[in-house]
């Protein structure tokens, strides 16, 4: 839990920033390994482990223009 401009300096990505801006306060961060780092919208699990088997098919970033 950290605040939008800590979050950014600690290299977040902030993909809904307009949103989060609107939140202020302390907003949740998620990293994974060294391969994500992400303001969260909302997780739906506690820790990936409770997946149990899972497969990242797809790694896109829809504001990258790509």
């Amino acid at each position: 839990m950290m605040t939008l401009d800590e979050a950014k300096a600690s290299g977040a990505i902030a993909i809904f920033e307009d949103k989060y801006k609107k939140i202020g306060g302390l907003l949740r961060v998620i990293k994974m390994g060294d391969k994500s780092c992400e303001l969260c919208g909302g997780t739906h699990v506690t820790n990936t482990k409770d997946i149990e088997q899972f497969a990242i098919t797809n790694y896109i970033s829809n504001g990258s223009g790509h």
